[in-house]
């Protein structure tokens, strides 16, 4: 093999290895799946309660769907979401206070991110606008 020849061969492999490593910088990430189970919910021994919140994501036939229980004490019942928006990793889950008993019934927004192993943000109720952080695992329900 000819010097001239050799270096053509180097060249062409270093041209091809760039290029190998430009598509992998922008190849896309891989999806985080939206569907699932999140979920905090815990009993607490100490005081004989439920607490935390869950939040159950489908796919119904053209949008997400998703259910909420919250747990204060006693487990809330499920809630169907009156609206689920997303768009990429974030997402927005609107629903009613579960609790029917509460003086006022104020609706609730969950904001934030879905992760591959959980869904983190913030849970705002209104019309005050108080929130509290949520970070629930994603994993099987508490009632499984």
């Amino acid at each position: 093999m000819s010097l001239e020849r050799g270096f053509t061969c180097v060249s062409r492999l270093v041209m091809l290895t760039g290029l190998l490593v430009l598509m992998m910088g922008n190849a896309p990430m891989p999806k985080v799946k939206t569907s699932g189970t999140f979920t905090n919910l815990r009993w607490h021994e100490e005081a004989g309660d439920i607490l935390g919140i869950e939040v159950r994501i489908v796919m119904g036939w053209k949008t997400y769907q998703a259910t909420v229980q919250l747990g204060e004490g006693e487990p809330s019942d499920l809630v169907l979401a009156k609206q689920v928006l997303v768009k990429g990793t974030s997402i927005e889950i609107t629903f009613m206070d579960p609790f029917p008993n509460r003086a006022s019934r104020t609706t609730m927004k969950i904001q934030g991110q879905i992760r591959s192993d959980r869904l983190v943000g913030r849970i705002i109720y209104s019309p005050s606008g108080n929130s509290e952080t949520i970070n629930l695992p994603r994993t099987k329900s508490y009632w499984e």
